[in-house]
């Protein structure tokens, strides 16, 4: 037991007990604790070397002050959700008193600048007026005034205003399908030339692809299955077809040609949970059906591996949300998956071989439609439950359009037996 001489008293802090200056960390000077808004900084630092937000009312660094044209001093964070900068002028301008229009690259004009721009009459797009060529029929940027004068392919690049089309008196579901279809060889700039004055350019266009040798892409507008599966849609791709072949082009016969399907993603709802759990159930059936679905697309194995592969997306035990948010995070990594989900506003099915032949057109449009609608009404466990033939009678069941040849394919392919009534709900 220690002796009182070896005892250690040991002194307590009284329990509301403050320190009765503090040092101020730019300076070192003493002052007041707690006098200041700023923590260890004196007032006369502040003064020097701070600022108070306009917006939020904080403290921050002034050299991380922006001032908008109105003369409001705010922090980077309230710049930012509050203000714009204007790529003609430079200047820094506040949402809430200025209108901001955004140029065909996306970038941002004020109000008072946007005098020195035009739309360009095909593309939509926001340009300089000294951008913009006087056509016979309007004012137009580079890439659409050379479609207009008579070149049939544009540019990779080449993207015009979409031009949605519906079935006039047919409540549409909302669901759009746009067709990317690759030919090569033949005469690629008289097939698309053809094609694009028989059809006109507010139904499709071409661009040049450099996955191809000689050929060209030909891309739809957006279109409602009903559109595409009406008698004039199926007009359209058989004149499509028997045009392109007139002029020597081919796309199953090669081993460059693709058929591409993107899809709307809002069909299947706008916030980004239901459009998660959407790649989830889309990307999941592809993957574990995927030697049918091969069977189905006619891709050879080389070029379905290099072009368009199933996703294998990680397998882990976890709630549906959970789990979606994994596979969408993991599948944006890489846009060559048989189910493309890296694109803002659409899901591109991959997979399929080229064709010109009309009736396999249509029956990948009515098995991705019918896909579509049958994802949407079912939840994760229920797709996990289909096997191939199950999977294949629900897609026809779901498809709201007539599904006959996508029936009489699937039969061809001895990828259902023929026998049964299969007709479309």
């Amino acid at each position: 037991m220690p002796t009182a001489s070896t005892r250690r008293r040991t002194r307590r802090e009284p329990p509301q007990s403050e320190s009765l200056f503090q040092f101020c960390r730019h300076c070192g000077s003493q002052f007041e604790p707690n006098s200041t808004p700023v923590a260890d900084v004196c007032q006369d630092c502040i003064d020097m070397l701070y600022f108070r937000c306009d917006e939020c009312g904080a403290y921050h660094d002034i050299d991380t002050a922006l001032t908008s044209t109105s003369g409001r001093v705010l922090c980077a964070s309230c710049a930012e959700e509050h203000t714009f900068v204007c790529l003609d002028c430079g200047c820094r301008h506040e949402v809430s008193s200025h209108e901001r229009h955004h140029d065909r690259s996306g970038r941002t004009i004020c109000d008072m600048c946007v005098t020195n721009y035009s739309r360009c009459d095909c593309c939509g797009g926001l340009l300089r007026n000294g951008d913009l060529q006087q056509g016979a029929d309007g004012r137009f940027c580079w890439s659409c005034m050379a479609y207009n004068s008579g070149r049939a392919i544009m540019s990779y690049s080449f993207k015009p205003e979409p031009v949605f089309h519906d079935v006039e008196g047919c409540e549409p579901t909302g669901l759009y399908l746009g067709v990317e279809l690759e030919m090569d060889y033949g005469n690629a700039e008289a097939a698309a030339k053809r094609i694009s004055e028989e059809f006109g350019q507010k139904m499709l266009y071409f661009k040049h692809d450099g996955s191809l040798d000689e050929g060209c892409e030909l891309v739809t507008h957006p279109m409602s299955p009903e559109y595409m599966m009406s008698d004039a849609g199926k007009a359209m791709w058989r004149g499509i077809c028997a045009s392109a072949l007139a002029e020597g082009m081919r796309s199953h016969d090669t081993d460059t040609c693709g058929l591409h399907v993107h899809v709307s993603r809002d069909f299947f709802g706008a916030n980004q949970t239901s459009q998660e759990l959407t790649e989830l159930k889309l990307i999941e059936t592809v993957d574990r059906l995927f030697e049918p679905i091969v069977i189905f697309s006619r891709r050879k194995r080389h070029n379905i591996d290099r072009w368009a592969p199933k996703c294998n997306a990680p397998k882990e035990d976890a709630g549906w949300v959970k789990k979606a948010q994994r596979v969408s995070c993991f599948a944006k990594r890489d846009r060559y998956h048989a189910i493309n989900v890296t694109n803002a506003h659409t899901i591109e099915f991959r997979l399929f071989r080229g064709t010109l032949k009309a009736d396999t057109i249509l029956a990948t449009l009515q098995f991705v439609t019918g896909l579509c609608h049958l994802v949407k009404s079912s939840n994760p466990s229920q797709m996990d439950r289909f096997c191939w033939y199950d999977l294949a009678d629900a897609v026809m069941e779901a498809c709201p359009v007539d599904t006959t040849e996508l029936h009489n394919y699937l039969i061809e392919r001895e990828l259902i037996v023929p026998e049964g009534d299969f007709q479309c709900a």
